[in-house]
């Protein structure tokens, strides 16, 4: 989805976020297994926070199995929407604005969060570690972004050939190749845990073959993978072209996203 007409930049950044709120619903898998992963977690004693609320398709799921649900969401148009949406439910209460500068009212048991990037911590996972309150639990708890090497001439691809791919160099790439037929990780670039944060070392390609890196977020809860790059379509895979032999990602946290460095050595 795409806005095409000219609108004040106010306007325009908040009905961009919220398409991509929309987008998120076309994934299915991402759904199921999230609600999955978190059924044995649920007890009808529960107070959950849900950080990133949306549209309310997990408030919803969330409410028929807890206690009480605060739904914090920091999208002004998806705010409005879930409290019309939940403006009698019982169990709900809605909450505008980030999740960092939010304080409840009451401990809260859970956090229920969807705050992974296609580059694990490129969107809002930082924001859990800056949180004024002290949940008792996180799901997904965990993630990591795997690296891995393709050779561009054997994807007889129309886009990632060999003669475009050094005009794509230094930028991140989301969806370049639409498929990547039996991808294998080298490696892990990134891990992210809660409550330790983030750690991130060096991809090191010396001696490997290919002129494509390959970048797949895995999402865990646990030590068990919910949803990996592409099988949860939402999240798709990472590309850039092969400019050295190591090289590394830094994120700064600014304006409620991380943004990405990405690093040739």
């Amino acid at each position: 989805m795409e806005i095409l007409n000219d609108l004040p930049d106010d306007r325009f950044l908040e009905l961009d976020a919220f398409l991509s709120i929309l987008s998120i619903y076309e994934d299915r898998t991402r759904t199921r297994r999230l609600q999955r992963g978190l059924r044995p977690l649920l007890r009808p004693d529960l107070v959950v926070l849900e950080a990133g609320a949306g549209l309310g398709h997990m408030t919803a799921y969330l409410a028929r199995r807890v206690q009480r649900v605060y739904a914090v969401e920091e999208n002004a148009l998806a705010c409005r929407y879930l409290r019309h949406r939940f403006r009698q439910h019982p169990k709900v209460q809605v909450l505008c604005g980030p999740v960092e500068t939010v304080e409840p009212p009451e401990p809260i048991d859970l956090v229920f969060q969807e705050l992974y990037g296609p580059l694990l911590y490129d969107e809002s996972l930082a924001a859990l570690e800056r949180l004024r309150f002290r949940p008792r639990a996180v799901f997904p708890d965990s993630g990591a972004l795997e690296y891995g090497l393709l050779d561009s001439r054997r994807l007889k691809d129309p886009v990632a050939r060999p003669d475009i791919l050094p005009l794509l160099e230094g930028a991140l790439v989301a969806d370049l190749v639409p498929e990547v037929p039996r991808f294998r990780p080298l490696g892990t670039l990134c891990t992210w845990h809660w409550p330790e944060g983030l750690h991130c070392g060096e991809a090191n390609l010396a001696g490997r073959a290919g002129d494509l890196v390959v970048l797949r977020l895995v999402v865990r809860h646990n030590g068990r993978v919910l949803c990996r790059a592409v099988e949860c379509p939402n999240w798709p895979l990472v590309f850039t072209y092969r400019a050295g032999d190591r090289f590394r990602l830094q994120f700064v946290y600014e304006d409620a996203l991380s943004r990405v460095q990405l690093e040739w050595r």
